[in-house]
């Protein structure tokens, strides 16, 4: 079964909810302080973006390339994806998992 997840999106949740992300992948506990964490992390990966939110976003090896644009709700010509597109994407499948 399918659920559908929506994500209103909010720049302090976000940053929270990054934070928490980080903490889960490099392996770190919430009950640990924040002092100097060296970990390593379970997984890695990278991206490169030209253009900002105009251009062009795409991982180094090459699986995923997008053209990128701003929502036409801020004034953008929508033609493209958005980071808060993909961020909504990467934080349901995270929080998908965790039903599964």
């Amino acid at each position: 079964m399918i659920r559908k997840q929506t994500l209103i999106y909010n720049r302090t949740r976000q940053a929270m909810i990054t934070k928490e992300l980080i903490e889960i992948i490099s392996g770190a506990r919430r009950s640990e302080p924040h002092v100097n964490r060296r970990r390593s992390m379970a997984y890695v990966t990278s991206a490169t973006t030209k253009g900002g939110r105009n251009g062009r976003a795409m991982l180094d090896n090459g699986a995923l390339a997008l053209a990128m644009a701003a929502p036409k709700e801020i004034g953008g010509a929508g033609d493209g994806h958005n980071p808060e597109q993909l961020f909504a994407l990467g934080y349901s499948s995270c929080y998908g998992r965790r039903f599964s």
